[in-house]
């Protein structure tokens, strides 16, 4: 009793390289003025190994915001090292209602994104439309909704077949 996957797509669960810009604001990394550097590390969480490792510069972007460049990514998937060239990637914010500040990636095809990933065997960081990416439980038959619509269907055929037994002559008694 399992639920079965219905297409091969690659799922972002799959891809535990991920610039969260949610944590990487609690951290204070998008706080930190212009000119600073720091390093992001992804471990495996069975085994602890080295996933992946980037370093960045916080910049400009060119058109008065920051960014995020990354400087150098050195990448361990499936045991082999990935030396990335640089790539820069422009943050946005936007202000909820309740007040603060929200910080947003912005991917190179235009999206307003709050995590980018890096599936194995790329080098660049994009949001999940750019690789496709899916949920896994996206993937999954729902079986509770096939339940539903199988009882559904079961009470129809018993309504149906007591109407055209009401609808029958009865033979005198």
């Amino acid at each position: 009793m399992g639920r079965e996957r219905w297409t091969s797509r690659l799922t972002v669960e799959e891809c535990p390289i991920h610039l969260p810009a949610v944590e990487l604001n609690r951290k204070g990394v998008f706080q930190a003025p212009p000119g600073s550097y720091g390093s992001l590390s992804w471990r495996s969480t069975s085994d602890g190994s080295l996933l992946g490792k980037v370093k960045y510069e916080i910049r400009s972007d060119g058109h008065g915001g920051p960014a995020i460049f990354i400087l150098r990514q050195v990448l361990a998937l499936g045991g082999t090292l990935r030396m990335g060239n640089g790539q820069s990637v422009r943050l946005t914010t936007t202000r909820p209602h309740w007040g603060g500040e929200r910080f947003w990636f912005r991917c190179d095809c235009g999206r307003r994104s709050g995590r980018l990933y890096l599936p194995t065997g790329e080098t660049v960081f994009r949001c999940r439309p750019c690789y496709e990416l899916t949920y896994r439980s996206a993937q999954e038959h729902n079986t509770r909704a096939e339940r539903d619509r199988e009882l559904i269907e079961y009470c129809s055929q018993l309504m149906a077949s007591a109407e055209a037994r009401a609808r029958k002559p009865r033979p005198p008694i």
